[in-house]
């Protein structure tokens, strides 16, 4: 997640409205920065709802890991930045 041009300076936060993965299987993680070389911040798994989580840059990096067998609802997330 990237920022507008010109909010260089903005910071992001994710909300997370559901969560439900398949414990140790469905991983989603979040970088704080635009790559995955950044300081991960957080992984989950299983159905545990998350914290909010705030950047301290202006970019955000999501992945979503997953597998075939078991299929749960998934996660909703909302975003938003300051």
């Amino acid at each position: 997640m990237l920022p507008p041009r010109g909010a260089f300076r903005e910071r992001h936060c994710l909300h997370f409205i559901v969560f439900d993965t398949e414990l140790a299987h469905d991983i989603l993680r979040v970088w704080d920065g635009p790559a995955d070389s950044a300081i991960l911040l957080k992984e989950w798994s299983g159905s545990a709802l998350p914290e909010d989580i705030h950047s301290t840059f202006n970019s955000l990096t999501l992945q979503f890991d997953s597998d075939f067998f078991i299929s749960k609802s998934g996660f909703s997330v909302q975003f938003s930045s300051r």
